[in-house]
């Protein structure tokens, strides 16, 4: 008779990648310990309900020890409440301390030591190989790669961090997004003087069309929802294809259309057609073992966490993640901005805050093993001194963070391969 015992922390995912691994093997538990505070208990929750959901009625007994509000500033009342009840079962005793804070894994790690019966088994899952290990000699890995071995889809994964995933672009492909990706992949024209059209002047157009922090849907002026001639030379084929890919008539103008057209096509035009490319361009790897090594097994664009209650203001307030990338259990959040293409000072800010929260909601959702990527069409040299600041930042060490620029853009398969696997 074995009980697992999982440490249950703020973040819930190594609790489940270790338990569904074990249940799936043949030293399963016989049965599994949640301890936890009384600030994650409604993590312990989640984690006890994902268990029963995978293993379909057929998992070992779990039980929960809540630990005392004493016990969480008193290393010595958590070890003495973490023995005592570990005195009480029969049989070995496989402690997890993954999760947890440092004190819980210290005390619940020496209760352990101290039991008079049975043998105690320790394991940690690694965030930087992603192997369970276990003490004892040379602290072997007892597993491979575990992203080979357990598979996460994103609804369970928000569902154990209290999200619903509610919303996700199903439309069909625009090439206007190609033709979009075919003027960012260029240079600035001050840079090179290059045949237009130009990005800048498509940008520039697109700027002028709103009033300071308005937003498309009061974009009600008697002019086409696509750049002219007056505007730059050379759009006539992003005319055509704006038309095409949202049914428009070559009548149609600002003023025609109502609000929620208005917000559907600018929002694309603003940077939703990259979150589009950045996609497709990885969703054909999904599976894909010979491309990445463990695979891409799945991927989701425009995502929105939403939680309970979900109204208007936990929809206003949701999340939103551009592009999400799942390998196993490991998430590879994207952030998709064209803020920084042929300027630097200008949007600066902009980018930079896009890399923090792209950080921040990786590790919010994957844990330590999430990586982020911030993909932005500015040019290299600026994507050197945004990594330098960001280092600078975070003073203990690189970020978990890659930054893909405008040269990247057009080989993004390889240069995204490039920036995740292996990981440095």
């Amino acid at each position: 008779m074995t009980m697992l015992v999982l440490l249950v922390g703020t973040n819930p995912l190594p609790n489940y990648v270790v338990a569904r691994y074990l249940l799936m093997n043949s030293d399963a538990p016989d049965s599994i310990l949640l301890v936890h505070t009384g600030e994650t208990s409604v993590v312990a929750t989640r984690i006890e309900d994902a268990i029963n959901t995978i293993a379909r009625g057929q998992a070992p007994p779990i039980t929960r020890l809540p630990l005392s509000s004493n016990a969480a500033l008193d290393g010595d009342q958590l070890y003495h409440e973490v023995l005592a009840h570990m005195e009480t079962v029969s049989g070995d005793m496989h402690l997890n301390y993954t999760g947890g804070r440092k004190p819980m894994a210290v005390h619940a790690y020496r209760a352990a030591e101290n039991l008079d019966s049975g043998v105690p088994l320790f394991s940690y899952l690694n965030p930087q190989s992603f192997q369970l290990r276990y003490d004892g000699g040379n602290f072997a890995p007892r597993t491979g790669d575990m992203r080979h071995e357990v598979t996460l889809d994103l609804v369970t994964l928000l569902k154990l961090h209290g999200c619903t995933f509610v919303s996700e672009e199903q439309r069909e492909y625009h090439r206007t997004a190609d033709w979009l990706l075919t003027l960012a992949c260029k240079k600035p024209k001050r840079k090179e003087g290059a045949a237009p059209p130009h990005f800048e002047d498509f940008r520039t157009w697109k700027t002028r069309l709103r009033p300071e922090r308005g937003k498309w849907a009061g974009v009600t002026i008697n002019t086409p929802p696509w750049p002219t001639t007056e505007n730059g030379a050379g759009f006539e084929p992003l005319a055509s294809a704006i038309q095409q890919d949202f049914n428009l008539p070559s009548s149609c103008t600002w003023n025609s259309l109502d609000d929620d057209q208005r917000t559907t096509i600018g929002e694309f035009l603003d940077g939703k057609w990259l979150e589009q490319v950045v996609a497709k361009k990885l969703s054909q790897y999904v599976n894909d073992a010979s491309y990445l090594s463990p695979p891409i097994t799945s991927c989701h664009r425009n995502v929105k966490a939403m939680r309970e209650p979900r109204d208007e203001r936990a929809s206003r307030y949701a999340p939103e993640l551009d592009v999400v990338v799942m390998r196993g259990y490991e998430l590879v959040l994207l952030s998709c901005t064209t803020a920084g293409y042929g300027q630097w000072e200008y949007n600066r800010d902009i980018i930079k805050s896009k890399a923090f929260e792209a950080l921040h909601r990786a590790t919010q959702f994957g844990g330590e093993e999430a990586q982020a990527v911030l993909v932005t069409p500015c040019e290299p040299e600026m994507a050197r001194r945004l990594m330098e600041d960001l280092e600078n930042d975070f003073a203990a060490g690189r970020p978990k963070l890659s930054i893909l620029d405008r040269t990247h853009l057009n080989g993004f398969a390889h240069a995204f391969k490039a920036a995740i696997n292996p990981r440095p």
